[in-house]
């Protein structure tokens, strides 16, 4: 199956918010954004019917095909120059997404994300915390941790994680990249709007950075 090149994320977006990462996260108001193949799946017909029949996709993402929740989704690779100019967004959110990338790749990111804020906007980073699953390991169980920090998926011989944050590391992170200021928030609580509906991992890192006013480029 040929699947269509994935809608991508427009350069002049109406919604002043942009959520990396989103997958099945996508909330009203904010211009939704992820690299996932179901994004291309979702623009060809029947493709999801298809894959499902041959076994390929779950019955529960082959519901979600079918609400047109991936259809809401626009194709924006991260560790790409992002497709907008300096000062788009009030908001940036992302959730367990930088820990994906390759550190300079979470580097650049984190940087693009400096730039297409506007002064005094605010991105909320959402990351497994290593100092939580530090303190908890056991090492009659070390397979747990490992577990944790590797986070292979499906049938990938290729670790998922490729990288890990705690408050400092993801801080100085944020200084390196221009912000001005950052702070760490709890589940649920912080600056960034609506996050009744995107904060939905609650034994996560969660940080809020401020762009300064007046800054330009990092």
């Amino acid at each position: 199956m040929r699947l269509p090149r994935p809608g991508r994320a427009p350069s002049r977006p109406a919604s002043r918010r942009l959520q990396l990462g989103s997958f099945t996260t996508v909330v009203p108001g904010w211009l939704n954004t992820d690299v996932t193949l179901h994004i291309a799946v979702s623009r060809l017909p029947g493709a999801a019917r298809a894959l499902r029949a041959a076994g390929r996709i779950s019955a529960s993402r082959y519901a979600e095909h079918e609400q047109g929740l991936f259809r809401r989704l626009y194709y924006l690779d991260a560790t790409k120059p992002f497709p907008f100019a300096d000062g788009t967004f009030d908001y940036v959110f992302t959730s367990h997404m930088l820990e994906h990338l390759h550190p300079a790749d979470g580097a650049a990111c984190v940087s693009e994300v400096h730039r297409v804020l506007r002064p005094g906007g605010l991105v909320r980073v959402v990351v497994p915390d290593l100092d939580y699953h530090v303190e908890r390991y056991d090492p009659r169980r070390p397979d747990d941790l490992l577990a944790s920090i590797y986070s292979y998926e499906g049938r990938s011989r290729e670790p998922s994680h490729r990288w890990w944050y705690n408050e400092h590391s993801l801080g100085d992170l944020f200084g390196r990249s221009g912000f001005a200021t950052w702070t760490r928030r709890a589940y649920r609580e912080g600056r960034c709007p609506d996050l009744e509906l995107l904060d939905s991992r609650p034994l996560s890192l969660f940080m809020e950075a401020e762009k300064a006013e007046g800054a330009t480029r990092a």
